[in-house]
């Protein structure tokens, strides 16, 4: 019979079984895996965008009546943590951690960290520079190609709501 050490100990280093990376602390799940304390604060943030009581939906001026995004602030404010924004997408809706850098010569500029999920295992970061009236930039692939990208229209949105 195979036991397995209690839930939540710490082990001196190992793989996260969720991100693969080797040799860190890792914390021992209940069901025997080992998770990274990374992971383990990304599966905590996902958890607290889905169980938010108030979520402010945003919806896209080019299709009126649809969600366009979804943002929920966060209650800890000493960190550089802003809150969670979640983007409607087709294949589904993706879930950042949004930290807020700045203002550089009239934009705000905001770092997306793409959360883990089902379809996306590991995370992405994204730093977006954005304004009001939908002018900005990001580092993601598709403004790369297309020159606009849903992150600088949901990071718009939220300026122009004064969510951020």
């Amino acid at each position: 019979m195979t036991t397995y050490p209690e839930p939540r100990t710490i082990r001196a280093g190992g793989w996260c079984c969720r991100c693969l990376t080797p040799d860190v602390p890792t914390t021992t799940g209940g069901h025997g895996g080992n998770v990274c304390r990374q992971c383990a604060t990304d599966a905590a943030d996902v958890a607290l965008f889905e169980q938010a009581e108030r979520a402010t939906v945003v919806e896209d001026p080019e299709q009126p009546g649809k969600p366009m995004c979804e943002w929920v602030a966060d209650v800890d404010n000493f960190g550089p943590r802003v809150g969670f924004l979640g983007i409607h997408a087709d294949d589904g809706l993706s879930v950042y951690r949004v930290e807020e850098s700045g203002d550089c010569l009239g934009s705000r500029v905001a770092t997306l960290i793409r959360l883990p999920s089902k379809k996306q295992p590991r995370t992405t970061a994204y730093t977006v520079r954005a304004t009001a009236s939908g002018l900005g930039e990001c580092e993601c692939a598709g403004f790369t190609r297309w020159q606009r990208c849903k992150h600088v229209r949901c990071v718009s949105a939220l300026i122009r709501e004064r969510l951020i």
